[in-house]
């Protein structure tokens, strides 16, 4: 609300999550957005067909899950059609340099003040996990040149293969 308020924000947007804790959140989301009179927009962009949409047959009792993703993926292209191509990056540069930002950024707390991350206790049960899979900008930029080099070739033939990395 104070972000908004503060940079008279007329929408909010993002990305869809697939959770039963980002339905809550997302909800949450939604209730204060109409209460300040800001129009909230919700995107897909994390996956290629959202889970909600299909249509699931008469007896699909087993909770939406799916088993495996074939079964998903031939029901998605069966009744929404092949997913849409990415938008060319030129497409989407000029998009946000279009775009008009705030006049002045909000005064808001810094992300470290928040205290949205603590971690309590002594048991460091992170550490192996950001050991294995690092989280940041570098990171990120080193795995998709890795990618770009060694893998993107490969992608099409191999993307459903659970045996490589």
């Amino acid at each position: 609300r104070e972000i908004c308020n503060e940079c008279g924000a007329g929408a909010v947007y993002w990305n869809k999550e697939h959770t039963t804790e980002s339905r809550i959140r997302e909800e949450k989301y939604r209730t204060v957005l109409q209460e300040v009179d800001v129009q909230s927009i919700e995107c897909q962009s994390s996956l290629l067909y959202d889970p909600s949409s299909p249509s699931l047959a008469a007896g699909f009792n087993n909770g939406g899950h799916w088993g495996t993703l074939m079964p998903f993926k031939r029901t998605c292209e069966k009744q929404l059609g092949m997913p849409r191509r990415p938008v060319p990056r030129a497409d989407t540069f000029f998009m946000l340099e279009r775009m008009k930002g705030p006049n002045e950024w909000p005064a808001s707390k810094d992300v470290e003040g928040l205290n949205i991350a603590v971690i309590n206790g002594t048991e460091e049960w992170d550490k192996p996990i950001l050991d294995r899979f690092p989280m940041s900008e570098d990171d990120a930029v080193a795995n998709m040149n890795t990618f770009f080099q060694h893998g993107f070739a490969k992608y099409e033939r191999d993307r459903s293969r659970a045996d490589i990395d």
